[in-house]
């Protein structure tokens, strides 16, 4: 009986989380004729025609390098990123109000994070 009680417990642990959360996931509406029609005209000339932020779907510029960006911008041309500036002490505030910079994607190598995490851990333990 014990046995039986614990299995069920263990099996409502793993799967009702992921039967609740299906659930409640986020889904954009889709971009249906009738929105699409709503869309202002690009009028500008573009280097890439991105989707507008979040759910939208009317086209914009995307950002170029230097532009301002963040979570409510457009997003930065093909091979560019949203980075906040290196001496802002909330990173995360600047992009969400836009004050981030678009530059060159920087890609990091992981296994350097892994030895400056591991050596940066050495030397707070040593006294």
């Amino acid at each position: 009986m014990v046995i039986h009680f614990t299995y069920g417990w263990l099996f409502a642990y793993i799967a009702l989380p992921g039967i609740l959360l299906g659930d409640l996931a986020f889904r954009c509406p889709s971009c249906t004729a009738a929105r699409l029609a709503a869309c202002p005209k690009v009028t500008t000339v573009c280097a890439e025609i991105v989707r507008e932020p979040g759910c939208g779907c009317c086209p914009m510029c995307a950002r170029l390098e230097g532009e301002l960006c963040g979570v409510y911008t457009p997003r930065c041309s093909t091979g560019l990123r949203c980075y906040p500036s290196a001496e802002a002490e909330l990173p995360l505030q600047q992009l969400i109000q836009g004050l981030g910079r678009c530059g060159q994607k920087v890609e990091i190598d992981s296994t350097s994070l892994d030895h400056q995490a591991t050596n940066g851990f050495a030397c707070r333990d040593q006294p």
